[in-house]
């Protein structure tokens, strides 16, 4: 019984999949992609994932090893797709290398993405 309740009070996140994208229709990335060109306006970075209990994400957008953005994301509900986004300006002056770490709520990384603004 103690076992069966630490795991799920731990809860464990599995990312399934993790892209940045133009857009986000009907909960699905729409124009994926690892390079975008300058001026873009404003990038998504897409996560499904499994949650076994309610958690918390976090998006950190980086850019030049400075985080420019780190986005809270909730997980309502246990799922075996739960799918969420978080948008971030990208302003034209931005060129070159970007990574998007996603992370748990103790700060450990779950998934990597680079891409880059030309």
């Amino acid at each position: 019984i103690i076992t069966l309740f630490l795991t799920i009070s731990l809860g464990a996140l599995e990312i399934k999949e993790a892209y940045i994208c133009r857009n986000v229709e009907n909960r699905t990335p729409v124009q994926v992609d690892t390079l975008f060109e300058s001026g873009i306006g404003y990038l998504y970075c897409f996560t499904a994932l499994k949650a076994e209990a309610p958690d918390t994400i976090y998006h950190e957008w980086i850019y030049n090893n400075e985080v420019k953005a780190k986005i809270k994301l909730t997980i309502n509900t246990p799922s075996e797709n739960y799918r969420t986004w978080s948008k971030k300006t990208i302003m034209s002056l931005f060129t070159g290398e970007w990574t998007v770490r996603i992370k748990n709520a103790k700060d450990s990384l779950l998934k990597e993405i680079k891409f880059k603004i030309k």
